[in-house]
């Protein structure tokens, strides 16, 4: 199941912006490669996408690549 921005907080609450999960560094890395899929692994326990990067808790990015 592919997440998706709604599982979001409201992005009024800067804190809780979607725009703002996604690191600098791993937009500046995305935009000058040809890399099709990005990962952002947290402590935390929500699976989202943002501006084309899924943002995981380890758990989750375990089981998407195949690690047990």
């Amino acid at each position: 199941m592919r997440p998706s921005v709604s599982k979001v907080l409201p992005a009024g609450n800067t804190r809780h912006n979607p725009a703002r999960l996604v690191t600098q560094a791993v937009r500046s890395v995305r935009e000058r490669t040809a890399i099709p899929t990005w990962y952002q692994v947290h402590p935390g326990t929500r699976d989202v996408v943002v501006d084309g990067v899924r943002i995981v808790p380890l758990p989750a990015l375990c089981r998407e690549v195949g690690i047990p």
